[in-house]
């Protein structure tokens, strides 16, 4: 008698398990927005005749852009920085800035006696074009730099 009860038991955790495992799937193949895509063809009626449906996977409804990143980075509380006045911590909040790289800034700024336009953060020893693209919805000049 004691084996036909664990019998039950397994079972019916046997099936909240599969349960459960349908649940995941259908949560995540919602997340992944797939939607049908039905299309005709003609043919001469055959015994499959009717339209197919095909599963596609949607585009996303807003594509990602980095100018919805520069909007949103003046949004942001410290952003632009003025790359004329900004310290060390303002600098390293900066994408793909660090501490060495932003003490470069500080050292070419006092050199130059300040930045003319953001442009000129390309003289700083190793921001290329790659981190200036990075750093250019970031940055402004806005007056003389501090030294």
């Amino acid at each position: 008698m004691k084996g036909a009860g664990a019998d039950k038991r397994c079972g019916a955790f046997l099936l909240f398990a599969v349960a459960l495992f349908f649940i995941f799937i259908a949560g995540y193949a919602r997340s992944l927005s797939i939607t049908p895509v039905v299309t005709t063809q003609h043919r001469t009626p055959s015994a499959n005749a009717g339209p197919q449906v095909l599963s596609t996977l949607t585009q996303p409804k807003k594509p990602f852009s980095t100018s919805s990143i520069r909007k949103k980075s003046s949004a942001m509380p410290g952003f632009p920085v003025d790359i004329n006045s900004a310290g060390k911590e303002d600098l390293m909040m900066l994408p793909g800035v660090g501490e060495k790289t932003a003490l470069r800034i500080i050292e070419t700024r006092a050199r130059l006696k300040g930045f003319k336009s953001v442009n000129d953060i390309l003289m700083v020893k190793y921001i290329g074009e790659k981190k200036f693209e990075k750093l250019a919805g970031y940055i402004i000049v806005k007056g003389k730099g501090h030294e």
